[in-house]
């Protein structure tokens, strides 16, 4: 058999797998060691078959999700989000009267220019406690 024509039954099959209704993944994964058995032969279909499972799974990508859902999973057991729609006056950090007293006694001013550093564009505010 041609290697195009087996080319485009494996291309065929991928698509009757997805129209099967197999996650892509498999369908995917499936067609690609069929196409490697057909084309080369069954120790390199074997070999890439645990090589690319063994090498995406040790990718970072994949690894930083579950630690995602794992620090989503807490902040939702430490009920976290209802800390963040609580109004300021009652946040749950302690003393309100100490923010209260640091917001009072700080304020905005605009640049003029004078203090410039390599840091600092002109016209940047300034935070100064009074």
């Amino acid at each position: 058999m041609d290697s195009t024509l087996q080319a485009v039954s494996i291309l065929v099959l991928l698509f009757v797998l997805l129209a099967a209704g197999m996650p892509i993944g498999f369908a995917m994964g499936l067609s690609a060691f069929l196409g490697t058995l057909l084309l080369i032969d069954a120790s390199a279909a074997l070999a890439l078959l645990g090589q690319t499972a063994y090498e995406t799974a040790l990718t970072y990508n994949l690894s930083v999700v579950p630690m995602f859902v794992l620090m989503g999973s807490i902040a939702g057991e430490a009920r976290l989000q209802r800390l963040a729609r609580a109004p300021p006056r009652r946040s749950g950090f302690g003393d309100d009267r100490r923010l209260r007293r640091v917001r009072r006694n700080l304020r905005v001013e605009p640049g003029d220019g004078s203090d410039d550093g390599p840091d600092r564009a002109p016209g940047d505010a300034t935070l100064r406690l009074r």
